[in-house]
């Protein structure tokens, strides 16, 4: 039956209204509260991801050798991974604990060491040596 604009409402079939009602809306809120728990957990999930990709990406860049470790220093000095003082706060690590960073190495044989002049006279002699005996007669026929 449609109901028109004077009519009084129709009744509601007792099935559905009073106790049921109630226990479907408390569900209602409670699947609500477990989803509203769930996404909050995802978000500080993914903050902490960022955070910790933030602070790996830093510490690759300067060099420094344990993120975690560069995790707390931050976290106890209160500076974000992307605030704008954290260079500073790299720089003067470094120069208070240069063993927390990584030492730039270059591949391959180091270059010798600058000759001794003992060890330049050491080849004269010998290329003089090795000339006189050149030139020495041969006594062995």
């Amino acid at each position: 039956m449609t109901q028109h604009s004077g009519d009084p409402p129709e009744p509601v079939p007792a099935e559905t209204s009073g106790i049921p009602e109630k226990e479907e809306l408390l569900a209602l809120r409670r699947e609500r509260d477990e989803l509203v728990l769930e996404r909050d957990r995802i978000q500080g999930e993914l903050t902490a991801v960022r955070r910790r990709q933030a602070i790996q990406e830093l510490a690759g860049k300067h060099g420094f050798s344990d993120p975690d470790y560069l995790d707390f220093l931050l976290t106890r000095e209160k500076i974000a991974p992307e605030d704008d003082g954290v260079a500073g706060f790299m720089t003067g690590l470094q120069e208070r604990s240069p063993k927390l960073f990584r030492i730039a190495l270059h591949p391959g044989a180091p270059k010798p060491a600058p000759r001794t002049p003992a060890a330049s006279e050491r080849t004269d002699r010998n290329a003089e040596l090795i000339r006189q005996l050149e030139s020495a007669p041969d006594f062995s026929r």
